[in-house]
């Protein structure tokens, strides 16, 4: 495959996303909180945008929700994967580093 033309991999993802069959994974808990997080810090980047990115996080979205009937799954760690979903929330994040920051350089 040449990068400057990446027909072929397009090809064969699109043979991938119309292919009904399905992959079991099995992973324990505290994985799949870890998968969700490190998918949310990737979705973040300025230029994971697109379609994509958004069949991405609902995957992920469905990903997480496997979770809710484990019962070591707790509201603390529900929140925290919540958070990684929030805008505000990240916002809120920066300015508290920024305040630490600046703090620091005084």
């Amino acid at each position: 495959m040449n990068f400057q033309d990446p027909t072929q991999l397009f090809e064969d993802l699109k043979k991938l996303k119309d292919d009904n069959s399905e992959i079991v994974l099995t992973l324990n808990p505290s994985s799949v909180w870890i998968l969700v997080f490190q998918i949310q810090i990737a979705l973040k980047h300025p230029f994971n945008t697109g379609k994509l990115a958004s069949e991405t996080r609902e995957i992920v979205k469905d990903i997480q929700s496997s979770l809710d009937e484990h019962p070591l799954y707790t509201e603390c760690l529900k929140q925290a994967l919540d958070w990684g979903w929030d805008a505000d929330f990240d916002d809120s994040v920066k300015e508290y580093l920024n305040r630490i920051q600046q703090g620091n350089n005084n």
